[in-house]
């Protein structure tokens, strides 16, 4: 088993060096004095943290990982509304787009379309730097079987984590930032769309369907792996800030990040 993986994907490959991961232990509560010189401890919670660095990385590389850390993006679990992580709602329904219960792929809810219907989030690849070229839309799809999807900015794609390019998903549009799904005939449904803004690096798209798991609630991330011995898996917050920058050989500029993933 890996190390640390968030979100399904793996981290240790980036990280500069075992020695450079730290873990740390975090009380949530306070250590008084009493009148009587005693020590008393009102603890409610303990918290482990983790901080390393990562290799040198490519300038598009260490953007993806940037947003990957920090959780940039919204995720729509669908259990319970047609709302993301981050409070998005739908700008636009035709026919009828519903959120229901039951045989969903993840958790207690999913979304379905009914024939000739779609839905849409507008804006939604827009990040925070104002960009809505570069992206990357996940999601489970069923129309008589559940099959994940991944499809990029670059009009690259994935089907069950393997590269596919020439698959048909006319189901998905994005068009100036605006995300939507649809369906022409019967009753599909999705379920568990991540949409970030920024093109996932080629080996990511497999790791997230091999980890047949809910991407989580942006920006908060599932961090799992061998360091995470106290449950089978963590809620953290990521934080992310850029090192040293380094020119090698032909011009190409590399750079390395500092990275922190606190627990909720």
């Amino acid at each position: 088993m890996s190390a640390l993986k968030l979100c399904g994907i793996e981290v240790d490959a980036v990280v500069a060096a075992s020695a450079d991961m730290q873990q740390t232990t975090r009380d949530v509560g306070e250590e008084s004095q009493a009148s009587d010189g005693s020590t008393y401890v009102t603890r409610s919670a303990t918290k482990m943290d983790f901080s390393f660095k990562t290799v040198p990385l490519t300038l598009a590389a260490a953007f993806a990982w940037w947003s990957l850390f920090r959780g940039e993006g919204e995720a729509w679990s669908f259990d319970a509304t047609l709302y993301g992580s981050k409070g998005t709602g739908p700008s636009a329904t035709t026919g009828t787009a519903a959120q229901s219960a039951g045989s969903a792929k993840y958790g207690a809810g999913k979304l379905s379309l009914s024939a000739s219907s779609s839905i849409a989030w507008a804006a939604a690849t827009r990040s925070m730097f104002g960009r809505v070229d570069q992206w990357t839309v996940s999601f489970w799809r069923n129309a008589g079987a559940w099959v994940h999807y991944v499809v990029n900015s670059l009009g690259q794609k994935w089907v069950n984590g393997v590269r596919s390019d020439g698959t048909a998903t006319t189901f998905l549009t994005v068009t100036a930032g605006d995300v939507a799904l649809s369906n022409s005939s019967g009753t599909v449904t999705f379920d568990d769309l991540v949409i970030v803004p920024y093109v996932m690096p080629l080996d990511w798209p497999s790791q997230v369907y091999a980890a047949n798991a809910a991407f989580g609630p942006l920006p908060v991330l599932t961090l799992t792996g061998d360091f995470v011995t106290e449950q089978t898996s963590r809620a953290v917050i990521g934080k992310a800030t850029e090192g040293a920058y380094q020119k090698v050989g032909g011009g190409t500029v590399l750079v390395s990040l500092e990275v922190e993933l606190h627990a909720r």
